[in-house]
């Protein structure tokens, strides 16, 4: 499939958190075609439909494709937070606190990518959906401060499952009422 690296990325990070979509409902959560790939906010109203908690950071886009418009409306209605452009640093400092950022840069080659960010170590990043499996980051930040990619990245992280708390507060109660 042509444009696969952002079905990937989102399909990675669900697994991460225990989801586990066929193919065909991730196509279509994520608004893929076979034109256009999918679009980044796409991939974070994605991961909103599956129950996490997403952060779309992107510096300010003024040539969006009208698909593009209608995905920012649903990303909204999903509860995504739309934020200003983060650092890599601030990426990086995220998965320590078990959030997973997924990144879209430019390749050496000049194709936009998309892949989960898992850490840095001695001057690369660890992004797995790349040959390598790793990227300087100085050609990194090349490629995503490139015009057109943005400086988007998402942060994605699991939601407190309200319903399995308020279960356990009451298994806390019961025992310790007995």
């Amino acid at each position: 499939m042509d444009s696969h690296c952002g079905l990937l990325a989102a399909w990675t990070v669900l697994n991460y958190f225990g989801e586990r979509p066929s193919v065909a409902a991730l196509e279509k959560a994520c608004r893929h075609t076979r034109r256009h790939g999918v679009f980044t906010i796409g991939l974070a109203a994605a991961l909103a439909q599956y129950g996490l908690g997403v952060a779309f950071h992107s510096r300010k886009d003024s040539h969006r494709h009208p698909i593009e418009v209608r995905l920012y409306r649903r990303a909204l209605r999903l509860g995504v937070a739309l934020l200003p452009a983060t650092s890599l640093r601030q990426l990086v400092t995220a998965i320590d606190e078990d959030h997973v950022p997924i990144v879209f840069y430019n390749t050496r080659d000049n194709v936009g990518h998309f892949s989960p960010l898992l850490g840095a170590r001695r001057g690369r990043l660890l992004l797995p959906n790349t040959v390598e499996g790793t990227v300087a980051v100085a050609e990194f930040e090349r490629g995503w401060r490139q015009p057109g990619i943005l400086q988007q990245a998402i942060v994605v992280t699991r939601l407190p499952n309200k319903r399995l708390e308020r279960t356990a507060e009451k298994r806390g109660r019961s025992i310790a009422g007995r």
